[in-house]
């Protein structure tokens, strides 16, 4: 037979060091070795690691860089060992995160109130410094002040610049970007209840929004929900698009937030909703609380009800007033039909489509601006501040309302070339213009939106009492 193999005297290793960025391998071999420094065939190594945080080994004796640090890898055949020392030094990044002030609340159109960081990390969750951060706007229509990149410090972490929050309530979120790898900053935007008007963000004539209730009325918190921003928002962008890029002019804060007033009237629903002119009394208490301002004209919301109509406006000139109001829970034709409920006839999101209650808003806005003048070419006489054609904004009549056109011809409320003497969106000092960029987005918006249509045998006159009230 042939001698036995001789005993092992030693263990030689490939390698006895490495060095290994976090996320990288090597592979170290054993060779056992007789008391002649001979090799000895046929032997095979048992691997250990003296911290398997910092670099695991295989059973094959791959070792992978992982936490940073320096430890031993042994290699063991029949007693004997051999070590090699692994130093792990920090990797390529392979991730960012949010480390701190995610999941903030603030205003509408202010900055968070916390410090925010995002962290940038390698496979061995090492802290990578020295990498560039770009940051941008996601969700919620924010703006970011200053610089919008950082470059990761030591501890691999790099600070969010100053966000400011976007107008409307709701989720906001920015987007941090590290090579190919990103992360997401959330934050929510809410509204904070004014119980007064707050100071004015731009000098001259505008439209004010109030949430209103009766003195004995429930209050749904419609204002700080977002609700009725989102409404006057999509309200806005049907009048954009349908005239080219005219809005009303709102008054607003923080930068573009709407500023919209809670306001519980002095009267009870029983008095308010059982008058045949509502919008007469909301006026009224509004004036009496000193909220009504000169050069304001001013869109109520009233979670109230009604008898005769779901929406009313004074209409100057024989008819002048600063308060168009809609009834949230308003009914017509003495009560015996109901009005549409906003929870399926009013926008839930700034993407939807105008439904009822944004039509109407437009609608009874404009009447207070004096549309549709009595010498428009179109203007009914029997139903004043209205004209034909269902599809108008503006429309009055027996025939079920399907708004889709602001101005039919352009020549009746809102076109280029109407008389000064006649009343115009397109010229009132209570609109404006907007830049032709919010126009282009707003379109892209509308063609994107689901359209809504109206309930079969919804009339104007349901809506707004027409050659009763305006």
């Amino acid at each position: 037979p042939p001698p036995p193999p001789p005993p092992v005297a030693s263990v030689r290793l490939s390698s006895g060091a490495a060095s290994l960025p976090s996320g990288t391998s090597t592979d170290l071999t054993a060779t056992a070795l007789d008391g002649s420094g001979q090799p000895i065939a046929g032997k095979t190594a048992t691997w250990t690691t003296a911290d398997p945080d910092i670099a695991p080994v295989t059973a094959a004796g791959r070792v992978t860089g992982t936490r940073v640090g320096t430890a031993a890898v042994t290699a063991t055949i029949d007693g004997k060992t051999a070590a090699a020392q692994i130093t792990v030094t920090v990797g390529a990044p392979t991730a960012i995160g949010v480390s701190s002030g995610d999941n903030q609340e603030a205003e509408v159109g202010t900055p968070l109130g916390a410090v925010a960081l995002v962290r940038v990390r390698d496979f061995g969750n090492n802290s990578v410094p020295d990498v560039p951060v770009t940051f941008a706007i996601g969700a919620g229509g924010g703006s970011i002040v200053g610089a919008a990149t950082a470059t990761t410090g030591s501890n691999g972490r790099a600070l969010i610049p100053t966000w400011r929050l976007g107008v409307l309530p709701g989720a906001n979120t920015l987007v941090a970007t590290a090579g190919s790898f990103t992360a997401t900053v959330k934050a929510t935007a809410k509204y904070i209840r004014a119980t007064a008007d707050r100071p004015d963000e731009a000098t001259g004539d505008q439209v004010h929004l109030i949430y209103a209730i009766p003195n004995d009325g429930i209050d749904r918190s419609l204002d700080l929900s977002g609700r009725l921003a989102i409404s006057a928002t999509v309200a806005q962008r049907f009048l954009v698009t349908g005239t080219g890029g005219r809005r009303f002019k709102l008054d607003t804060f923080n930068g573009g937030a709407y500023d919209l007033t809670f306001v519980r009237l002095g009267r009870t629903d029983a008095r308010i909703s059982q008058a045949p002119f509502p919008v007469d009394s909301i006026e009224a208490d509004l004036a009496q609380s000193g909220i009504l301002k000169p050069g304001k004209l001013y869109l109520v919301w009233y979670d109230g009800g009604s008898r005769d109509a779901c929406a009313q406006a004074k209409l100057p000139p024989g008819n002048p007033g600063q308060v168009a109001a809609l009834y949230l829970k308003g009914s017509f034709s003495g009560g015996t039909g109901q009005c549409l409920d906003l929870a399926a006839a009013m926008a839930a999101t700034a993407d939807d489509a105008p439904r009822y209650w944004e039509f109407v808003a437009a609608h009874e806005t404009l009447h207070l601006l004096g549309a549709v003048g009595t010498q428009a070419p179109h203007h009914l006489t029997a139903l004043p501040g209205h004209v034909p054609g269902p599809t108008d904004l503006m429309f009055a009549g027996s025939e079920p309302w399907d708004p889709s056109v602001v101005d039919i011809g352009k020549d009746d409320y809102a076109g280029p070339g109407l008389p000064v003497t006649l009343p115009n969106f397109l010229t009132t000092t209570y609109g404006e213009t907007v830049p032709a960029a919010l126009l282009s987005l707003a379109r892209q918006t509308a063609s994107r939106a689901a359209p809504w249509r109206m309930p079969a045998g919804v009339r104007i006159d349901q809506i707004c009492g027409a050659g009763r009230k305006e």
